[in-house]
C-alpha cells in the first residue's frame, strides 16, 4: 500500500483532450527508462517502450530516437453496450461511452499521458494501457486501484532470483509478469484518486465503474474480448464489486487478500468495528485523493489539510507503536480523532457505523457468475469473507477456488509465501483455454510445509469435536460454577496478534496474555496433546455470560502453547452484546475457518478478555448509541457460566 498522493501532477488534465499511453514490453533505452510521473516522483515501468497515439506528439522508437508522430485521426465517441439500470449509480444516469485517443505528450522528466475513460454518469477515470510484444488483439487483464502507481507485484514471483532477473525495482515487477505472459494490462485509478475525476467514496461506487470499464475494454481493438479482472487488497475489493455487477464481457476474477463482503469483515457480531483496519484501509485511500475529488465533492481542500495531516500522523503512530499500540496513544484514538476526517468522505462514517445500505452494496457473495480464484492468508483481515464466498459457491456449484496460505495481509507479495504462482495459470486457463491447475480448495496449513487440496471444505474425513470449559481447563467434561473477569475501557488489552492490517497481525511471538500478569484475563488450558492435532475447518466458542453493564465485549483467543512455553495464536474472535444488566446472554463467538497443525506435547489455550485494541473499537459499556465517541466509559464485571460453555473445533 502506498500512502503518498499518486500522480499528483496529473490531477487536472485538459478535459478537452483524450489521450492514451500504450506500453510494450521492450526494454527502454536511456533517458526514457527514468520517466517519472510529475509531482509524485513515481517511476513508470522501466521495461516498456512508449508508443503514443497523438496529434503531433513525440513518439519513441525502439532505439530511443525521438520521431515526429503522424497526427492520429479524430474519432467520434461511440456508445458502449447498454448498462442494466439496476447497476447504475442513479436511475437517471446514462450508459457509458467510449472515447478515442487523440493526443499525448511525453518528455524525459514529465509524463502527461492518461486516457480519460467516461463512466455512465460522465465522470472520467485515468486509465493506462500496457500491451505485450507481438500482434494483437490480446486477452486482457484489468486492475483498478485507489492507491496510485506503481503497483505492488500481482501474483508474485516464485523466488528472489526470478525477481532479480527482471532488472527492475521490486515495486515494478508486476507489469512484465502480466505482459510477458501475453496479456494486455489495463490499469485504472479509481474515482477521485490520482488523475481520475469524480468524488471518492472508499470503493462504495466501484461496482458500476468496474462494469463500465470492462465493457469499454471489450470495445477496444487491442483486446480480443476475453477479459479478466484482478486485484489485491482494496484493488481486489474493487475487482469483486465489478464482477458482482455481472458485466457480459467479463470472463474471470482473481482476488488476493481482498474482501468479498467488506463491512462484514470489518464488523463483529453485535457491532464492534475493526477500528485499526478501517483507519488503515480508508486512511490510505484518503491520502491518495486527487484534486478532482475536492472539485466533485465540494469539500474545501484547505480546510482538510490539517485533518489529513493528522490522519497521516495517526497511521505513523500506529505503525511506529506496533509493539505497543495502546501505549502509542491508541487508547483514546477512536474517541477523539475520527470526527475530524469523517466529513471528507461520507463513506468513512458509513464504515465506522456498519451502515446497512453500504453493507449490502459491498457484499458480493453469491453474485459472481464467472470463474473465481481467491487467494487468502490465514491471518488476513479479509480471510473470513473469502471462505464464506467459497462455501457459498460450493453450495451453488459455482466455479470459485480458494488458495489459503500462512501469513497476514501484507505478506501476500512475499515470494517465500508462494509454492505456486496461481494468478497467471488461472488466467491462462480461463482466457487462453489452458489446463485447470487448482482444486476448489487448496491450502498450506500453519505448521506444515505441504500443499493440500480438496473438492470440499471441510475436507473429506474431517470431524467436529466439542470441548468443555472447567476451572482453568479445556476437557471432555463440563465444569461447574462460573468464572469472572473485569473489563475496563480505560485500561484496554493491547492487540499483540490476530487478523489486523497493521497492529501485530499474524500468529504473533508468544502472544499469550496468561504470562503478562494482567488480572482482567481468564484462561483455560487443555492437557498436553498425546497425538498431533490437525485443525481443518471452522472453530467457534459458545458461552453464556452475565454482566453488570448494559453493553460488553468478549474477546476470545485460541492459542497453541508448546512444551517450551512459547505460544502462537491460532485465531482470535470478538463479539459485542447489548442486554439488560444481569440478564443471561448466550454468545456464539466465531473464530472462522483455519488449517493449523499442532504437535504432540503442545497445549490448547483459550483466553477471554473484554477488549482487544486497536484491532477492535473500544466499548464504553454504557450502551451509548454512538460508542465510538463516548467520553464516559464504565468498568464491567463479566461472568462466564462454565456448565454451558463449549469450544467447537473441526479436525482431520
Amino acid at each position: 500500500m502506498s500512502y503518498g498522493r499518486a500522480v499528483e501532477g496529473l490531477a487536472r488534465p485538459n478535459r478537452g483532450v483524450r489521450t492514451v499511453l500504450v506500453m510494450t514490453t521492450n526494454h527502454l533505452p536511456e533517458p526514457l527508462s527514468t520517466l517519472r510521473l510529475r509531482g509524485a516522483g513515481r517511476r513508470l515501468l522501466a521495461s516498456a517502450a512508449v508508443v503514443v497515439l497523438s496529434l503531433g506528439a513525440v513518439a519513441c522508437s525502439s532505439d530511443g530516437e525521438s520521431t515526429q508522430a503522424e497526427p492520429a485521426p479524430t474519432t467520434a465517441p461511440t456508445t458502449a453496450p447498454a448498462v442494466p439500470a439496476s447497476s447504475a449509480p442513479t436511475a437517471d444516469t446514462a450508459p457509458p461511452t467510449t472515447t478515442a485517443a487523440t493526443s499525448a505528450t511525453v518528455t524525459t522528466d514529465d509524463v502527461e499521458v492518461v486516457q480519460r475513460v467516461a463512466m455512465r454518469d460522465g465522470v472520467e477515470l485515468a486509465t493506462y494501457v500496457y500491451l505485450p510484444a507481438g500482434t494483437g488483439p490480446f486477452p486482457t487483464l484489468v486492475l483498478r486501484t485507489p492507491y496510485g502507481l506503481p503497483l505492488t507485484p500481482i501474483g508474485g514471483y516464485q523466488d528472489d532470483d526470478a525477481l532479480e532477473e527482471t532488472g527492475l525495482p521490486d515495486e515494478e515487477v508486476g507489469w512484465p509478469l502480466v505482459t510477458d505472459a501475453g496479456f494486455a494490462l489495463v490499469v485504472q485509478e479509481t474515482r477521485g484518486t490520482g488523475a481520475s475525476g469524480g468524488a471518492n467514496a472508499l470503493l462504495t461506487t466501484e461496482g458500476p465503474d468496474g462494469y463500465d470499464t470492462i465493457e469499454w475494454v471489450a470495445d477496444q481493438s487491442w483486446s480480443n474480448g476475453r477479459i479478466g479482472i484482478m486485484g489485491d487488497s482494496a484493488a481486489g475489493v474493487a475487482a469483486a464489486l465489478a464482477a458482482a455487477e455481472q458485466p457480459p464481457s467479463l470472463d474471470a476474477l482473481y482476488t488476493q487478500n481482498a474482501s468479498h463482503s467488506l463491512i462484514d469483515d470489518l464488523t463483529s457480531p453485535g457491532g464492534a468495528v475493526r477500528i485499526e483496519s478501517i483507519v488503515a484501509f480508508s486512511g490510505g485511500q484518503m491520502l491518495e485523493l486527487g484534486d478532482e475529488h475536492y472539485d466533485a465533492s465540494g469539500a474545501d481542500e484547505a480546510a482538510f489539510e490539517d485533518p489529513i495531516e493528522r490522519l497521516g500522523g495517526e497511521l505513523e503512530t500506529l505503525v511506529g507503536g506496533v509493539d505497543d499500540p495502546v501505549g502509542a496513544g491508541w487508547a483514546q484514538r477512536d474517541r477523539t480523532a475520527l470526527p475530524d476526517v469523517a466529513p471528507l468522505i461520507p463513506a468513512f462514517e458509513q464504515y465506522l457505523t456498519a451502515d446497512p445500505g453500504v453493507r449490502d452494496r459491498m457484499d458480493t457473495i453469491g453474485d459472481i457468475e464467472v470463474p473465481v480464484l481467491a487467494v487468502s492468508m490465514w491471518h488476513d483481515v479479509f480471510a473470513r469473507s473469502s471462505f464464506e464466498a467459497a462455501l457459498d459457491a460450493q453450495e451453488r456449484g459455482a466455479d470459485f477456488r480458494l488458495l489459503a496460505m500462512p501469513g497476514s495481509h501484507y505478506e501476500i507479495d512475499d515470494p517465500e509465501n508462494w509454492p505456486v504462482t496461481p494468478m497467471l495459470d488461472f488466467f491462462r486457463e480461463t482466457l487462453m483455454d489452458g489446463e485447470r491447475t487448482l482444486d476448489r480448495f487448496t491450502w498450506q496449513a500453519i505448521g506444515s510445509t505441504e500443499l493440500e487440496s480438496s473438492s470440499v471444505w471441510p475436507p473429506t474425513g474431517s470431524n467436529s469435536e466439542a470441548f468443555r470449559l472447567g476451572d482453568g481447563t479445556i476437557a471432555a467434561t463440563a465444569g461447574s460454577g462460573s468464572v469472572s473477569f473485569i473489563s475496563d475501557p480505560t485500561d484496554p488489552i493491547a492487540t499483540n496478534a490476530g487478523m489486523s492490517l497493521v497492529a501485530l497481525s499474524g500468529p504473533g511471538e508468544n502472544p499469550s496474555l496468561a504470562t503478562t500478569g494482567r488480572t482482567d484475563v481468564v484462561w483455560f488450558d487443555s492437557e498436553p496433546l498425546t497425538d498431533p492435532l490437525r485443525l481443518r475447518g471452522p472453530l467457534e466458542l459458545v458461552v453464556d455470560v452475565t454482566a453488570d453493564a448494559p453493553s460488553i465485549d468478549v474477546s476470545a483467543r485460541l492459542l497453541a502453547v508448546d512444551a517450551d512455553g512459547s505460544s502462537r495464536l491460532i485465531r482470535s474472535a470478538h463479539v459485542r452484546s447489548a442486554a439488560p444488566v444481569g440478564s443471561n446472554r448466550q454468545l456464539t463467538i466465531p473464530f472462522g475457518d483455519i488449517a493449523h497443525d499442532i504437535g504432540v506435547g503442545s497445549v490448547l489455550r483459550l483466553e477471554l478478555a473484554g477488549s482487544d485494541l486497536p484491532a477492535w473499537s473500544l466499548n464504553p459499556q454504557t450502551g451509548d448509541t454512538d460508542p465510538l465517541r463516548s467520553t464516559t466509559p464504565i468498568a464491567a464485571s463479566i461472568s462466564v457460566d462454565l456448565a454451558t460453555a463449549e469450544l467447537r473445533i473441526t479436525r482431520s
